[in-house]
């Protein structure tokens, strides 16, 4: 006897985790996803959850750099590859590479494409990280093996979570050293550093999913 797979409804408040809703929207009159909530939701079990680049951290300086130095590149309007890495050496506090970064940038690229995104892909990249506040509203659960579960994003949320991963935001250190060992980390500092060409391709990858007026 054959055995039907079992078809999830997707709706349980328990497992399934809708960090997005659909509201209408006023002037088209269509029905667009937005945040769950107006306000972040904060989750400090991080056995469970993200830690979002947000949390608080001691008394959240982090956060605060990290926005200015976001702010920095989203207003520049000469980007340049040295000063992306400065800005985002100064919050990182640790040593960073940007072997695979300089090798798409500096070579790999043509010219005329590396500047669009020098001076507006990633600027544009820059403004939507510093929206993670309004756009991811509620904590994200980890999704163990194991465990029957869900979570839905809307394209902008996942282009903010991207585009914050590229620019190591994530407080990582604040996971627990189980939750380090059975899950990646989410920021790109050891990719943007590796020599290899997958690196490069999935920089870039990250470059092109951003390269559109309706995510930033």
């Amino acid at each position: 006897m054959s055995l039907s797979p079992r078809i999830r409804d997707f709706t349980d408040p328990q497992n399934d985790h809708f960090l997005v809703s659909d509201q209408r929207d006023e002037q088209s009159g269509l029905y667009l996803p937005s945040p769950s909530y107006t306000s972040a939701h904060n989750e400090w079990d991080f056995s469970k959850y993200v830690p979002l680049p947000f949390y608080a951290v001691g008394d959240n300086e982090r956060w605060r750099v990290i926005e200015g130095e976001l702010l920095k590149i989203h207003l520049s309007k000469n980007l340049q590859l040295k000063d992306l890495m400065n800005y985002i050496k100064r919050y990182t506090f640790k040593t960073m590479g940007f072997s695979a970064l300089r090798q798409l940038i500096e070579v790999e690229l043509d010219s005329g494409y590396a500047n669009h995104l020098m001076q507006t892909v990633i600027p544009k990249m820059a403004g939507l990280a510093l929206a993670i506040h309004t756009l991811i509203t509620q904590p994200i659960p980890l999704l163990k093996i194991g465990c029957d579960a869900s979570v839905t994003f809307s394209q902008q949320q996942v282009a903010c979570l991207l585009a914050n991963a590229f620019f190591c935001t994530f407080p990582e250190e604040l996971r627990d050293d189980a939750t380090r060992d059975n899950f990646n980390g989410i920021n790109f500092s050891r990719l943007s550093s590796l020599r290899c060409d997958k690196a490069v391709e999935k920089l870039n990858a990250t470059w092109q999913h951003h390269n559109n007026e309706k995510l930033c």
